[in-house]
């Protein structure tokens, strides 16, 4: 954002506010970097809003700008300003071209472009009777697609349609059980390269993948396999919870005290890298094409 503001030909022109909370050293590094690209007179750090006071504050600004680095799923900052009749300039990433409808309720823009984030912002600025246009048609859409009736509407039909497909009871799945992720997460980002090696290796489609939180019991122990993108004290309970009902373990080959505990207990395989991500995998999920015997036995405390 900083960035792409040095680059706006009349940027004394703009104001800036940039809402929400973050780490002390990382807003300090923002603050040091507008000062270094000559900004900071037109930039203003205002935190964390009160939800009591946000459609005032969005009601005030012109524009909404979302330069986010990495995928969106459904921000709420996003419906506020679509709510408040205002236009949105945002990364094409995640969920956010569902949301957004470029040049129509806002501008898409390419992740880390900083010129294409500069030129829309410049475009929206110099050009009042757009940004009303779009402002109005997304304040349209905030209502006809995002309210609390259209969202019940959408999930009524999702599962609807799971019921339709659904299973015939009894009928074995390749279940896969991910560890639990809260928001974005670097172990989770690891877990979808390590997928795409299993397609590109197995030529396989992906098997049903859920995450540990959402299963019964039950439904845990007639799994294939856990997946752990990496050993850590937080997946400790998903790991265990697998060898009490004796559900294998695929997890990183890294020294790790929580592997040479687990290790001790129950049936673990390791990989070193994605291809051997993708050959224990498909061991485990289709035996019968495999002639080399897979490595998942108790293994020594050493």
């Amino acid at each position: 954002m900083a960035r792409a503001l040095a680059q706006l030909p009349e940027r004394d022109r703009v104001q800036v506010w940039i809402a929400g909370s973050c780490e002390p050293r990382y807003e300090a590094y923002l603050r040091a970097l507008s000062h270094q690209l000559g900004v900071n007179a037109i930039v203003r750090f205002v935190g964390r809003i009160p939800n009591t006071n946000i459609m005032q504050w969005y009601r005030s600004i012109d524009v909404a700008v979302l330069p986010s680095i990495w995928p969106e799923n459904h921000p709420v900052s996003v419906l506020e300003a679509m709510a408040a009749a205002r236009p949105i300039i945002a990364s094409a990433v995640g969920g956010l071209p569902e949301m957004i409808r470029h040049g129509e309720t806002g501008w898409l823009v390419p992740r880390a472009d900083v010129p294409s984030l500069a030129q829309a912002m410049e475009r929206l600025i110099n050009d009042a009777p757009l940004c009303e246009r779009m402002g109005r048609q997304a304040a349209r859409e905030a209502k006809t697609n995002f309210s609390l009736a259209a969202h019940m509407a959408a999930v009524e039909r999702v599962h609807a349609k799971a019921l339709e497909t659904a299973p015939t009871p009894g009928v074995s799945l390749d279940l896969v059980i991910c560890a639990g992720f809260n928001g974005y997460d670097p172990a989770l980002e690891r877990l979808l390269r390590l997928w795409r090696v299993y397609l590109e290796i197995t030529g396989r489609e992906l098997p049903d993948v859920c995450e540990d939180q959402y299963l019964t019991d039950d439904q845990f122990c007639e799994a294939k396999v856990l997946v752990v993108p990496e050993w850590h004290a937080r997946f400790a309970r998903s790991v265990e919870r697998a060898i009490d009902c004796g559900v294998p373990v695929v997890g990183p080959g890294i020294d790790d005290d929580l592997l040479r505990r687990v290790r001790t207990e129950g049936k673990v395989s390791t990989y070193t890298s994605h291809e051997g991500f993708a050959e224990q995998l498909a061991a485990i999920l289709h035996p019968s094409r495999i002639t080399d015997e897979l490595q998942l036995l108790p293994c020594s405390a050493n």
